[in-house]
């Protein structure tokens, strides 16, 4: 089974060759046969992949359980928002996180259709704090309003969307309470440490679940009955049996 990935991420931390290149170290390492290839897919970008089918409108429910699937690729992908720097303090960036989480959505779903597993890596949340702005409304009372740095919304808009669409797609990776010491003076430059520790929460997770369903293609393919009836149907669902 292979993978075709993009990057880590994390944060405000672009993608590297050297990224690239410790994550295929750390999966030959762990013996997983799963590539990976640079790229990062920014919002503007997913988007235009999402409208350049079926007017931008995704797989149904129904479409997705009725639909006999023989998932045969994981996609590791790291997304980010055009501009991950600074806050969410407006309603255009807002507007952005909203269409980015519903095209995620839409994505992962449709990617599930064409036999594939999205795993989207999450970043590693800036250690800056929320930015609060109190203010007195016209009847006298107080009120704040909290506006997330761009690398938390983008935490949360990921997590939101996995769950959200027709299909709930994997996340991995990321690191949602940052330590500030590894931080750089921004608080948003993950340092060797940090990057090292992001690696290890993408590779461990995906290598496990990579070896578990390969056995559980082999058993499916092979000796079907190695798996409790009850759990048969859901775990070989479009997996046609070898004849003997």
């Amino acid at each position: 089974m292979a993978a075709a990935a993009s990057t880590t991420g994390g944060g405000a931390v672009s993608s590297t060759q050297a990224t690239i290149d410790a994550l295929q170290n750390a999966f030959k390492a762990r013996g997983a046969d799963i590539g990976v290839y640079p790229g990062v897919v920014d919002g503007t970008a997913l988007h235009q992949l999402v409208m350049a089918e079926s007017g931008g409108v995704g797989p149904t429910h129904d479409e997705v359980f009725n639909a006999n699937i023989n998932v045969s690729e994981w996609v590791l992908m790291n997304f980010e928002f055009d501009d991950m720097t600074g806050y969410i303090d407006t309603p255009e960036k807002q507007a952005a996180v909203d269409q980015f989480k519903q095209d995620l959505a839409v994505y992962g779903a449709r990617e599930y259709m064409k036999g594939r597993v999205v795993h989207a890596v999450l970043p590693i949340v800036s250690c800056q704090p929320e930015r609060v702005e109190r203010f007195i409304d016209a009847a006298g009372f107080a009120h704040e309003r909290r506006y997330p740095t761009a690398s938390r919304a983008l935490y949360g808009a990921i997590n939101s969307a996995s769950r959200s669409g027709a299909v709930s797609f994997l996340t991995v990776g990321g690191v949602y309470q940052s330590n500030p010491g590894h931080m750089g003076d921004d608080c948003s430059t993950p340092d060797q440490s940090a990057q090292d520790e992001q690696i290890s929460r993408i590779v461990d997770p995906l290598v496990i679940n990579y070896h578990t369903a390969l056995d559980t293609i082999d058993k499916c393919k092979h000796n079907p009955e190695a798996i409790p009836e009850y759990e048969r149907a859901g775990q070989c669902w479009g997996i046609e049996p070898e004849k003997k």
